[in-house]
Protein backbone atom coordinates (compact mmCIF):
# COMPACT_ATOMS: atom_id res chain seq x y z
CA UNK A 1 0.00 0.00 0.00
CA UNK A 2 0.98 3.83 -0.81
CA UNK A 3 1.21 5.32 2.26
CA UNK A 4 2.52 8.71 1.92
CA UNK A 5 3.62 11.19 4.86
CA UNK A 6 0.41 13.28 5.79
CA UNK A 7 0.88 16.51 7.18
CA UNK A 8 -1.97 17.39 9.23
CA UNK A 9 -1.90 21.23 10.23
CA UNK A 10 -4.28 22.44 13.22
CA UNK A 11 -4.51 26.51 13.66
CA UNK A 12 -5.09 26.98 17.00
CA UNK A 13 -6.88 30.31 18.60
CA UNK A 14 -7.86 30.51 22.18
CA UNK A 15 -9.87 26.96 21.87
CA UNK A 16 -9.12 25.77 25.36
CA UNK A 17 -12.37 23.83 25.92
CA UNK A 18 -11.60 22.28 22.07
CA UNK A 19 -7.87 21.24 21.21
CA UNK A 20 -7.39 18.39 23.00
CA UNK A 21 -10.44 16.55 21.42
CA UNK A 22 -9.18 17.89 18.56
CA UNK A 23 -5.44 16.54 18.53
CA UNK A 24 -6.67 13.22 20.02
CA UNK A 25 -8.79 12.77 17.20
CA UNK A 26 -5.74 13.03 14.73
CA UNK A 27 -3.47 11.18 17.17
CA UNK A 28 -5.45 8.35 16.96
CA UNK A 29 -6.11 8.03 13.48
CA UNK A 30 -6.19 4.52 12.13
CA UNK A 31 -3.36 5.98 9.53
CA UNK A 32 0.11 6.41 11.46
CA UNK A 33 2.32 7.58 9.46
CA UNK A 34 1.51 11.38 10.31
CA UNK A 35 3.05 14.99 11.08
CA UNK A 36 1.04 17.38 12.86
CA UNK A 37 1.98 20.89 12.75
CA UNK A 38 -0.19 22.68 15.68
CA UNK A 39 0.06 26.55 14.89
CA UNK A 40 -0.76 28.71 18.18
CA UNK A 41 -1.91 31.98 16.49
CA UNK A 42 -1.15 33.78 20.08
CA UNK A 43 -3.71 32.26 21.78
CA UNK A 44 -4.00 33.79 25.57
CA UNK A 45 -5.97 31.20 27.10
CA UNK A 46 -3.43 28.06 27.90
CA UNK A 47 -4.38 26.57 24.11
CA UNK A 48 -0.88 26.97 23.45
CA UNK A 49 0.53 25.03 26.57
CA UNK A 50 -1.93 22.39 25.90
CA UNK A 51 -0.33 22.24 22.15
CA UNK A 52 3.25 22.04 24.09
CA UNK A 53 2.02 18.79 25.95
CA UNK A 54 1.18 16.88 22.87
CA UNK A 55 4.36 17.65 21.30
CA UNK A 56 6.12 16.55 24.59
CA UNK A 57 4.38 13.04 24.37
CA UNK A 58 3.82 12.10 21.06
CA UNK A 59 7.07 12.55 18.27
CA UNK A 60 4.52 12.94 15.81
CA UNK A 61 3.58 17.32 16.86
CA UNK A 62 5.21 19.97 16.08
CA UNK A 63 4.46 23.17 17.15
CA UNK A 64 4.42 26.76 16.06
CA UNK A 65 3.95 29.47 18.14
CA UNK A 66 3.28 32.94 16.50
CA UNK A 67 1.81 36.28 16.71
CA UNK A 68 -1.74 36.03 16.03
CA UNK A 69 -2.39 36.95 12.01
CA UNK A 70 -5.38 34.93 12.02
CA UNK A 71 -6.95 31.71 10.06
CA UNK A 72 -4.97 32.53 6.67
CA UNK A 73 -1.69 33.06 8.56
CA UNK A 74 -2.05 30.19 10.82
CA UNK A 75 -2.51 28.05 7.85
CA UNK A 76 0.40 29.30 5.69
CA UNK A 77 2.79 28.80 8.84
CA UNK A 78 1.61 25.10 8.51
CA UNK A 79 2.13 24.61 5.27
CA UNK A 80 5.35 26.54 5.14
CA UNK A 81 7.09 23.33 7.09
CA UNK A 82 5.10 20.75 6.47
CA UNK A 83 7.31 18.08 4.91
CA UNK A 84 4.41 15.36 4.05
CA UNK A 85 3.82 14.38 0.69
CA UNK A 86 -0.23 15.59 1.28
CA UNK A 87 -1.76 17.96 4.06
CA UNK A 88 -5.34 17.91 5.88
CA UNK A 89 -6.33 21.14 7.75
CA UNK A 90 -7.98 20.30 10.88
CA UNK A 91 -9.57 23.02 12.70
CA UNK A 92 -8.50 23.67 16.27
CA UNK A 93 -12.04 23.61 17.61
CA UNK A 94 -13.19 20.44 15.09
CA UNK A 95 -12.29 17.21 15.32
CA UNK A 96 -12.31 13.98 13.14
CA UNK A 97 -13.36 10.24 13.14
CA UNK A 98 -10.57 7.62 13.27
CA UNK A 99 -10.68 6.60 9.99
CA UNK A 100 -10.68 9.88 7.81
CA UNK A 101 -7.49 9.77 6.31
CA UNK A 102 -6.95 6.07 5.96
CA UNK A 103 -10.10 6.43 3.92
CA UNK A 104 -8.57 10.00 1.82
CA UNK A 105 -5.17 7.70 1.18
CA UNK A 106 -7.18 4.88 -0.20
CA UNK A 107 -8.36 6.87 -3.41
CA UNK A 108 -4.61 7.64 -3.97
CA UNK A 109 -3.42 3.74 -4.29
CA UNK A 110 -3.82 4.23 -8.27
CA UNK A 111 -2.58 7.83 -8.83
CA UNK A 112 -1.18 10.69 -7.22
CA UNK A 113 -4.20 13.21 -7.37
CA UNK A 114 -3.95 16.89 -6.36
CA UNK A 115 -7.08 16.92 -4.64
CA UNK A 116 -9.04 14.31 -2.25
CA UNK A 117 -11.95 15.82 -1.74
CA UNK A 118 -14.12 13.70 1.31
CA UNK A 119 -17.79 15.18 1.37
CA UNK A 120 -19.88 14.42 4.63
CA UNK A 121 -19.97 16.94 7.44
CA UNK A 122 -21.68 16.79 11.18
CA UNK A 123 -22.46 20.57 12.10
CA UNK A 124 -21.91 19.86 16.19
CA UNK A 125 -24.35 22.48 18.21
CA UNK A 126 -24.64 22.46 21.83
CA UNK A 127 -26.97 19.13 22.64
CA UNK A 128 -27.50 18.80 18.88
CA UNK A 129 -25.68 17.47 15.65
CA UNK A 130 -27.11 18.31 12.35
CA UNK A 131 -25.73 16.44 9.39
CA UNK A 132 -24.72 18.29 5.99
CA UNK A 133 -23.21 18.24 2.28
CA UNK A 134 -22.99 14.64 2.05
CA UNK A 135 -24.63 14.37 -1.65
CA UNK A 136 -21.66 15.04 -3.90
CA UNK A 137 -21.21 13.07 -7.37
CA UNK A 138 -18.24 10.41 -6.47
CA UNK A 139 -15.21 10.05 -8.77
CA UNK A 140 -12.35 11.22 -10.13
CA UNK A 141 -12.35 14.16 -12.71
CA UNK A 142 -9.85 15.39 -14.95
CA UNK A 143 -9.98 18.69 -16.87
CA UNK A 144 -13.47 20.10 -18.52
CA UNK A 145 -15.06 17.75 -15.89
CA UNK A 146 -13.62 19.41 -12.93
CA UNK A 147 -16.24 22.70 -13.56
CA UNK A 148 -18.82 21.00 -15.57
CA UNK A 149 -18.86 18.39 -12.21
CA UNK A 150 -16.78 19.28 -9.05
CA UNK A 151 -17.49 23.79 -9.60
CA UNK A 152 -21.48 22.58 -10.19
CA UNK A 153 -21.54 20.13 -7.23
CA UNK A 154 -19.74 23.15 -5.09
CA UNK A 155 -21.96 25.74 -6.41
CA UNK A 156 -25.23 25.06 -8.67
CA UNK A 157 -25.53 27.69 -10.99
CA UNK A 158 -29.12 26.43 -11.56
CA UNK A 159 -30.41 27.63 -8.28
CA UNK A 160 -28.28 30.20 -7.48
CA UNK A 161 -26.48 28.22 -4.14
CA UNK A 162 -27.56 24.57 -3.94
CA UNK A 163 -24.77 23.06 -3.33
CA UNK A 164 -23.71 19.65 -2.69
CA UNK A 165 -20.02 20.02 -1.38
CA UNK A 166 -18.83 21.99 1.82
CA UNK A 167 -16.43 24.32 -0.08
CA UNK A 168 -13.84 24.01 3.00
CA UNK A 169 -9.77 23.70 2.96
CA UNK A 170 -11.03 20.68 5.93
CA UNK A 171 -12.17 19.23 3.06
CA UNK A 172 -9.76 18.08 1.23
CA UNK A 173 -6.28 16.11 1.18
CA UNK A 174 -4.44 17.82 -1.21
CA UNK A 175 -0.87 17.87 -2.28
CA UNK A 176 1.13 19.13 -0.33
CA UNK A 177 3.37 21.41 -2.63
CA UNK A 178 0.17 21.62 -4.85
CA UNK A 179 -1.87 23.15 -1.55
CA UNK A 180 1.12 25.36 -0.67
CA UNK A 181 1.37 27.01 -3.89
CA UNK A 182 -2.46 28.10 -3.66
CA UNK A 183 -2.88 28.55 0.30
CA UNK A 184 0.25 31.19 0.03
CA UNK A 185 -1.79 33.58 -2.34
CA UNK A 186 -4.56 33.96 0.43
CA UNK A 187 -4.07 37.37 1.75
CA UNK A 188 -3.47 37.51 5.11
CA UNK A 189 -6.43 40.46 5.52
CA UNK A 190 -8.84 37.74 4.41
CA UNK A 191 -11.23 36.80 7.14
CA UNK A 192 -14.57 35.71 5.70
CA UNK A 193 -14.89 33.61 2.44
CA UNK A 194 -10.96 32.69 2.72
CA UNK A 195 -11.83 28.90 2.32
CA UNK A 196 -13.95 29.73 -0.82
CA UNK A 197 -10.84 31.44 -2.42
CA UNK A 198 -8.51 28.78 -1.65
CA UNK A 199 -10.38 25.91 -2.85
CA UNK A 200 -10.95 27.59 -5.85
CA UNK A 201 -7.85 28.86 -6.77
CA UNK A 202 -7.05 24.97 -6.72
CA UNK A 203 -10.19 23.74 -8.71
CA UNK A 204 -8.57 26.38 -11.45
CA UNK A 205 -4.93 24.50 -11.41
CA UNK A 206 -5.79 20.78 -10.43
CA UNK A 207 -5.25 18.17 -12.78
CA UNK A 208 -7.53 15.66 -11.23
CA UNK A 209 -9.57 15.79 -8.28
CA UNK A 210 -11.14 12.75 -6.87
CA UNK A 211 -14.58 13.29 -4.81
CA UNK A 212 -16.07 10.73 -2.17
CA UNK A 213 -18.29 10.51 1.06
CA UNK A 214 -16.57 10.04 4.53
CA UNK A 215 -18.82 11.49 6.92
CA UNK A 216 -16.07 12.12 9.21
CA UNK A 217 -15.44 15.82 10.05
CA UNK A 218 -17.01 17.51 13.12
CA UNK A 219 -17.58 20.66 12.58
CA UNK A 220 -18.16 22.15 16.24
CA UNK A 221 -20.75 25.29 16.02
CA UNK A 222 -19.24 28.11 18.56
CA UNK A 223 -21.98 30.77 17.33
CA UNK A 224 -22.00 32.85 20.47
CA UNK A 225 -17.93 32.91 20.54
CA UNK A 226 -17.57 32.89 16.56
CA UNK A 227 -16.48 36.22 14.56
CA UNK A 228 -19.25 35.42 12.19
CA UNK A 229 -21.30 37.39 14.50
CA UNK A 230 -19.02 40.27 15.13
CA UNK A 231 -19.27 43.59 13.27
CA UNK A 232 -16.14 44.24 11.12
CA UNK A 233 -15.58 47.87 10.04
CA UNK A 234 -13.61 46.11 7.11
CA UNK A 235 -15.75 43.55 6.13
CA UNK A 236 -16.52 44.53 1.90
CA UNK A 237 -12.61 45.16 2.24
CA UNK A 238 -11.86 42.01 2.76
CA UNK A 239 -14.21 40.22 0.74
CA UNK A 240 -12.97 42.85 -2.34
CA UNK A 241 -9.36 41.16 -1.88
CA UNK A 242 -11.06 38.18 -2.51
CA UNK A 243 -12.85 39.17 -5.76
CA UNK A 244 -9.87 40.65 -6.94
CA UNK A 245 -7.85 37.65 -6.89
CA UNK A 246 -10.58 35.56 -7.88
CA UNK A 247 -11.19 37.44 -10.87
CA UNK A 248 -7.66 37.69 -11.68
CA UNK A 249 -7.50 34.30 -11.42
CA UNK A 250 -10.78 32.98 -13.32
CA UNK A 251 -9.38 34.94 -16.39
CA UNK A 252 -5.83 33.54 -16.73
CA UNK A 253 -7.25 29.91 -15.93
CA UNK A 254 -7.17 27.20 -19.26
CA UNK A 255 -10.46 26.55 -18.18
CA UNK A 256 -13.09 28.85 -19.70
CA UNK A 257 -16.26 26.41 -20.20
CA UNK A 258 -18.76 27.93 -17.88
CA UNK A 259 -16.06 29.56 -15.73
CA UNK A 260 -17.97 33.07 -15.22
CA UNK A 261 -21.24 32.51 -13.62
CA UNK A 262 -19.81 30.50 -11.08
CA UNK A 263 -16.98 33.61 -10.05
CA UNK A 264 -20.48 35.59 -10.11
CA UNK A 265 -22.44 33.89 -7.94
CA UNK A 266 -19.44 32.67 -5.23
CA UNK A 267 -18.90 36.60 -5.21
CA UNK A 268 -22.60 37.48 -4.67
CA UNK A 269 -22.37 34.59 -1.61
CA UNK A 270 -19.00 36.11 -0.07
CA UNK A 271 -20.86 39.86 -0.13
CA UNK A 272 -24.00 38.96 0.99
CA UNK A 273 -22.50 36.48 3.93
CA UNK A 274 -20.19 38.55 5.06
CA UNK A 275 -20.87 42.72 4.53
CA UNK A 276 -24.39 42.60 3.05
CA UNK A 277 -24.46 46.37 3.35
CA UNK A 278 -22.53 46.71 0.83
CA UNK A 279 -25.07 45.27 -1.58
CA UNK A 280 -27.63 47.98 -1.09
CA UNK A 281 -27.91 50.99 -2.75
CA UNK A 282 -29.93 53.93 -2.17
CA UNK A 283 -31.42 53.60 -5.74
CA UNK A 284 -32.93 50.49 -5.53
CA UNK A 285 -36.47 50.17 -4.94
CA UNK A 286 -37.25 46.98 -3.62
CA UNK A 287 -35.29 44.91 -0.85
CA UNK A 288 -31.90 43.29 -2.59
CA UNK A 289 -31.89 40.59 -4.09
CA UNK A 290 -35.55 39.83 -2.96
CA UNK A 291 -37.37 41.96 -6.46
CA UNK A 292 -40.98 41.36 -5.33
CA UNK A 293 -40.27 43.36 -1.63
CA UNK A 294 -40.85 46.74 -2.19
CA UNK A 295 -39.15 49.69 -0.50
CA UNK A 296 -41.10 50.52 2.91
CA UNK A 297 -42.77 47.10 3.56
CA UNK A 298 -43.58 45.73 6.62
CA UNK A 299 -41.34 42.54 6.60
CA UNK A 300 -41.10 39.02 8.55
CA UNK A 301 -37.70 37.52 8.00
CA UNK A 302 -37.35 34.08 8.64
CA UNK A 303 -33.71 32.91 9.66
CA UNK A 304 -31.55 33.75 11.94
CA UNK A 305 -27.64 32.13 10.54
CA UNK A 306 -25.36 34.18 9.08
CA UNK A 307 -27.40 36.42 6.00
CA UNK A 308 -30.45 36.50 8.44
CA UNK A 309 -28.14 38.59 11.22
CA UNK A 310 -26.49 40.22 8.17
CA UNK A 311 -29.67 41.31 6.88
CA UNK A 312 -31.12 42.37 9.82
CA UNK A 313 -28.35 44.95 10.93
CA UNK A 314 -28.73 46.14 7.43
CA UNK A 315 -32.55 47.07 7.17
CA UNK A 316 -32.59 48.25 10.95
CA UNK A 317 -29.61 50.68 10.14
CA UNK A 318 -30.91 52.17 6.85
CA UNK A 319 -34.51 51.78 8.45
CA UNK A 320 -36.25 51.58 4.98
CA UNK A 321 -38.20 48.53 5.89
CA UNK A 322 -40.31 47.49 8.54
CA UNK A 323 -39.19 44.54 10.83
CA UNK A 324 -42.32 43.10 12.18
CA UNK A 325 -41.00 40.00 13.28
CA UNK A 326 -37.79 37.85 13.07
CA UNK A 327 -38.48 34.08 13.81
CA UNK A 328 -36.28 31.14 13.01
CA UNK A 329 -37.00 26.68 14.07
CA UNK A 330 -33.42 27.98 16.17
CA UNK A 331 -35.32 30.74 17.84
CA UNK A 332 -33.04 30.40 20.78
CA UNK A 333 -30.36 32.54 18.96
CA UNK A 334 -29.26 35.42 20.17
CA UNK A 335 -30.83 39.15 19.49
CA UNK A 336 -29.41 41.66 16.81
CA UNK A 337 -29.64 44.54 16.63
CA UNK A 338 -32.33 44.98 19.69
CA UNK A 339 -34.51 42.77 17.57
CA UNK A 340 -35.02 39.21 19.10
CA UNK A 341 -35.43 35.94 17.34
CA UNK A 342 -39.15 34.46 17.72
CA UNK A 343 -40.92 31.05 17.28
CA UNK A 344 -42.29 30.58 14.09
CA UNK A 345 -45.61 30.19 14.71
CA UNK A 346 -45.39 33.99 16.15
CA UNK A 347 -46.48 34.13 12.39
CA UNK A 348 -50.26 33.11 12.74
CA UNK A 349 -50.52 36.88 14.85
CA UNK A 350 -47.86 39.14 12.71
CA UNK A 351 -49.07 41.85 9.93
CA UNK A 352 -47.02 41.93 7.37
CA UNK A 353 -46.41 42.33 3.59
CA UNK A 354 -43.75 40.04 2.69
CA UNK A 355 -41.76 37.01 4.50
CA UNK A 356 -38.40 37.46 3.23
CA UNK A 357 -36.65 33.77 3.63
CA UNK A 358 -33.22 35.07 4.78
CA UNK A 359 -31.10 32.19 2.81
CA UNK A 360 -28.70 31.58 0.39
CA UNK A 361 -29.16 27.79 0.45
CA UNK A 362 -31.89 26.41 -2.34
CA UNK A 363 -32.54 23.65 -0.62
CA UNK A 364 -33.02 25.44 3.06
CA UNK A 365 -35.64 28.00 0.91
CA UNK A 366 -37.80 25.21 -0.61
CA UNK A 367 -38.14 23.58 3.12
CA UNK A 368 -39.02 26.95 4.59
CA UNK A 369 -41.55 27.93 1.83
CA UNK A 370 -43.21 24.59 1.95
CA UNK A 371 -43.58 24.99 5.53
CA UNK A 372 -45.40 28.73 5.07
CA UNK A 373 -48.02 27.37 2.53
CA UNK A 374 -48.86 24.46 4.96
CA UNK A 375 -49.20 27.58 7.41
CA UNK A 376 -51.55 29.39 5.20
CA UNK A 377 -49.10 31.85 4.24
CA UNK A 378 -50.50 33.17 0.59
CA UNK A 379 -47.40 31.83 -2.15
CA UNK A 380 -47.14 35.53 -3.22
CA UNK A 381 -46.24 36.89 0.35
CA UNK A 382 -43.28 34.62 0.68
CA UNK A 383 -40.16 36.38 -1.13
CA UNK A 384 -36.69 34.53 -1.69
CA UNK A 385 -33.71 34.90 -3.58
CA UNK A 386 -34.46 36.16 -7.46
CA UNK A 387 -31.67 35.48 -9.55
CA UNK A 388 -32.50 38.12 -12.12
CA UNK A 389 -30.74 40.46 -9.86
CA UNK A 390 -27.70 39.09 -9.49
CA UNK A 391 -26.05 40.83 -12.71
CA UNK A 392 -22.53 41.49 -13.39
CA UNK A 393 -22.98 45.04 -13.35
CA UNK A 394 -24.71 45.26 -9.90
CA UNK A 395 -22.01 43.05 -8.90
CA UNK A 396 -19.09 45.50 -10.21
CA UNK A 397 -20.48 48.32 -8.65
CA UNK A 398 -20.63 46.13 -5.18
CA UNK A 399 -17.05 45.73 -5.53
CA UNK A 400 -16.22 49.55 -5.73
CA UNK A 401 -18.09 50.20 -2.76
CA UNK A 402 -16.50 47.89 -0.98
CA UNK A 403 -12.85 48.24 -1.88
CA UNK A 404 -12.96 51.28 -0.29
CA UNK A 405 -12.77 49.92 2.98
CA UNK A 406 -10.12 47.63 2.16
CA UNK A 407 -8.16 47.35 5.63
CA UNK A 408 -4.28 48.16 5.75
CA UNK A 409 -1.78 45.44 4.90
CA UNK A 410 0.00 45.07 7.86
CA UNK A 411 4.12 45.35 7.07
CA UNK A 412 5.59 41.65 8.04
Amino acid sequence: MYEPLVSVIVPVYNVYGYVEKCVESILVQSYRNLEVILVDDGSTDGSGEICDCYAARDGRVAVIHKVNGGLVSARKAGVLVAKGEYTLNVDGDDWIDKDRILHAVEKLQEEKHDMVYIGGVFKEYEGSTQYVYGNCPCGVFTGNEIVSVVFEAAQNTASFYGRDMQISVCGSLMRTDFYRKHQMQVDDRVTMCEDILCIFLCLLDASSVVLFVDDSYHYVQRELESMCYTPDIHAGGRIAIVYRTLKEAFARSRRTLGLARYFLYAMYYSFLMADYASCLFEDDVFLFPFSRVSRGSRIVVWGAGKIGRRLIASIAHSGDYDIVLWCDNDFKRPAQNGISVSNPDALHEADFDFIVVATIFADNSAKIKKRLLSMGVQEYKIATIDQTVLTEDRLNRIYERARLSIPVKKSS
